[in-house]
């Protein structure tokens, strides 16, 4: 915020996902209009019309549902523990810790990690 930098001394990512997936289309679309390779619709219902897409827009809803499968599993978790969830179970790959973080989003480790714990 006004020019001045904030570090919290911790490393980011905290974890990475692999987000490349399909995503409904709206009915002509301009982005698939202009990359016709985008499309991944497989009929010809336009209510079912789909495109590939990648980036923060598909991980934050993969991240999200990651979220709340843990809060079904224990609703008294607080942000902080749902976090530290899916740091913990993530799957360790072979890029460097910088790039990242803990490694990419392992739903079945957060159930593993989640198991040792009575609710919270």
């Amino acid at each position: 915020m006004l020019g001045i930098k904030h570090y919290d001394n911790l490393i980011k990512p905290d974890l990475v996902v692999q987000a490349t997936s399909l995503s409904l289309q709206a009915e002509n679309n301009l982005l698939v209009t202009t990359n016709p390779q985008l499309d991944a619709t497989r009929t010809t219902d336009q209510e079912k019309d789909m495109m590939f897409l990648s980036g923060t827009s598909m991980a934050t809803p993969i991240v999200a549902g990651a979220a709340a499968l843990l809060l079904q599993a224990n609703p008294n978790l607080t942000p902080t523990w749902s976090r530290r969830f899916n740091v913990y179970g993530a799957a360790v790959g072979r890029i460097h810790m910088l790039e990242q973080g803990a490694g990419e989003l392992n739903i079945e480790g957060q159930s593993d990690w989640l198991s040792w714990f009575a609710p919270i």
